[in-house]
């Protein structure tokens, strides 16, 4: 049954968690779990896939790729949501990361995760508790580049601290920081769009405007983010706008 709804682009949300509910084969349930976190489109796609990997974790509570998957699908949940409130998604995401944490130190897209959705959730609840976050989300970054210096995730989440934050003495904010990781991010990973359209930020944060457009020209120009499809149009939207504000 579950395959069945799976390719017939899944029933109403019951449905899935019914068809979970009975699923006594958690490889065969984290595999349709793996495809649904592929092929989410919607809202309500994320929700679904979001119920597998649950289902998953009942009968595997210390399976850290399954937290860092309802981590990921989390902050994805919290970035499209329309008519609700992203917070109480964030902060489930958060929980989902800190436990990954907990479960296996070592894991560097763990301490990522932990620290983008600390990010998320400071700038859902405003500039004084941003601030107040920030120490704390620079220490995920630089756990997990400690683990992993090639980790293009930790690099963008570093850039984009530095150029949100205010600078010393109220924060760690850094503009040349900022674009540092900004173009070793696109370094090592050039065909994602957010990647293109942070260096570009950074760019215009550093008064770097032909720099600046050049970089949001590339993301107009790039194919979609292969696996980060509905995110990545969004980066495109951006892009057409920051272009539009320049005059270009």
């Amino acid at each position: 049954m579950l395959g069945a709804l799976l390719l017939g682009g899944f029933g109403l949300l019951e449905e899935v968690r019914f068809a979970a509910a009975q699923a006594v084969d958690a490889e065969e349930l984290l595999r349709l779990a793996e495809a649904a976190f592929a092929a989410k489109q919607t809202f309500a796609d994320g929700l679904q896939a979001a119920e597998l990997y649950k289902a998953v974790l009942e009968r595997d509570p210390d399976n850290a790729h399954v937290l860092l998957r309802l981590a990921a699908l989390a902050y994805w949940l919290g970035q499209v949501a329309e008519d609700e409130p992203a917070l109480p998604y964030l902060e489930e995401g958060l929980r989902y990361a800190e436990r990954a944490v907990e479960i296996d130190d070592t894991n560097a897209d763990a301490h990522f995760w932990r620290g983008v959705l600390m990010g998320r959730i400071g700038e859902e609840r405003g500039i004084l508790q941003s601030l107040f976050m920030v120490p704390d989300i620079m220490r995920a970054v630089e756990r997990a580049l400690a683990l992993n210096p090639n980790h293009d995730g930790a690099h963008l989440l570093a850039s984009q601290v530095y150029r949100k934050a205010p600078g010393w003495p109220l924060s760690v904010g850094n503009r040349a920081k900022a674009l540092e990781h900004a173009l070793e991010a696109v370094r090592l990973n050039p065909d994602a769009t957010s990647r293109w359209l942070n260096l570009a930020e950074a760019y215009l944060a550093n008064r770097e405007r032909g720099k600046a457009v050049e970089a949001l020209r590339r993301v107009l120009e790039m194919p979609l983010t292969p696996g980060d499809e509905v995110l990545s149009q969004r980066d495109k939207e951006r892009a057409a706008q920051l272009l539009e504000e320049l005059g270009q």
